[in-house]
């Protein structure tokens, strides 16, 4: 009772006794010194991860990495061990954050010591046992015809090219964002998209649709870029997001979003009798298992296949002899 009154973790000091003799603590201290966590994340990490990924990734990172540049400002690396980072987890998940966005910011934490470790500042990387939280199954969500018409209907200006050609391209957000005029073969009407999240070139065709919506844009924008929306004043360009959420609770369609378009673009072609095969290559999948998770067995393709069961009034109903 004495020693829990006085602070002193009983875990850790049984860990240090061995045959009755305790154990000097080794610290974890890498070749090249000790190092703030800040220090080393922000000026150190993000210049070796710049250049490395895309543009965008790179800004999502970023953002990351300076909460955890500011959580733990001033801490030293070598003091950090797996007990505190899933002490941070627990923390961060009772704030109501969602599996997913958990395990991002646990990716750029492993990268960060997985970094630190690579480069002398640790000598055993403590997030190397760092285990990811268990993903839910997918989402399903995918727009009928009859919400994306209610959606474009209601959709200003600004969102209406971003709806268009995500869901007549199936391009992830990312994509979009960093399509440019160079990337439309016009003789072949076609997007080239050079920087995929699979790191691999592929070519998607315009639909009527979208091609209309291109021509459109074109005669409208100065920049190299396809798609923008508005420059703030610091010059900076703004991203889409509130424009198309805008648009989809001013259509009552509460329970989807943007990133629902490239899933309904898989559902859709999926419908209409699309190879499987097809529909990777549009959505620029490596592997088929995750197509499945884009495009939806829907209700549609279960009557259809429901209806390819023989008529019973087209059957001949004889029973065989010595049956009655």
């Amino acid at each position: 009772m004495k020693l829990k009154q006085q602070g002193v973790n009983l875990r850790e000091l049984v860990n240090q006794v061995d045959g009755g003799r305790v154990k000097p603590k080794v610290e974890n201290i890498g070749p090249k010194g000790a190092i703030a966590f800040d220090k080393l994340a922000l000026e150190h990490f993000m210049s070796y991860r710049k250049g490395r990924i895309k543009p965008r990734s790179f800004e999502i990172e970023t953002n990351r990495v300076r909460k955890f540049a500011r959580l733990f400002k001033d801490k030293p690396v070598h003091e950090f061990d797996l007990g505190a980072l899933e002490e941070w987890r627990k923390e961060y998940q009772a704030k109501g954050r969602s599996n997913n966005s958990v395990n991002n910011h646990i990716n750029v934490l492993c990268a960060i010591f997985w970094y630190a470790t690579e480069h002398g500042y640790l000598r055993t990387n403590p997030a190397e046992n760092f285990r990811r939280l268990a993903i839910p199954a997918g989402r399903e969500r995918y727009l009928t015809e009859a919400e994306f018409g209610r959606l474009y209907a209601v959709a200003d200006e600004v969102a209406k090219p971003w709806l268009l050609l995500a869901l007549y391209s199936g391009m992830r957000p990312t994509e979009l964002e960093d399509l440019k005029w160079d990337d439309i073969e016009f003789k072949t009407r076609e997007f080239v998209v050079r920087a995929s999240k699979t790191n691999k070139k592929r070519q998607i065709y315009i639909h009527d649709s979208a091609w209309a919506m291109v021509k459109e844009v074109g005669a409208s924008t100065g920049s190299a870029l396809l798609l923008r929306t508005w420059q703030d004043r610091k010059g900076r360009w703004k991203r889409p997001e509130k424009y198309i959420q805008k648009a989809f609770k001013a259509a009552k369609i509460a329970d989807a979003c943007y990133r629902d378009l490239r899933r309904t673009c898989a559902t859709w072609l999926f419908e209409a009798g699309v190879e499987w095969a097809v529909i990777k290559l549009v959505l620029g999948h490596h592997m088929k298992d995750a197509t499945a998770i884009y495009a939806r067995t829907t209700q549609t393709l279960i009557r259809r296949a429901i209806e390819k069961l023989p008529d019973l009034s087209k059957i001949t109903l004889v029973p065989e002899v010595g049956c009655l």
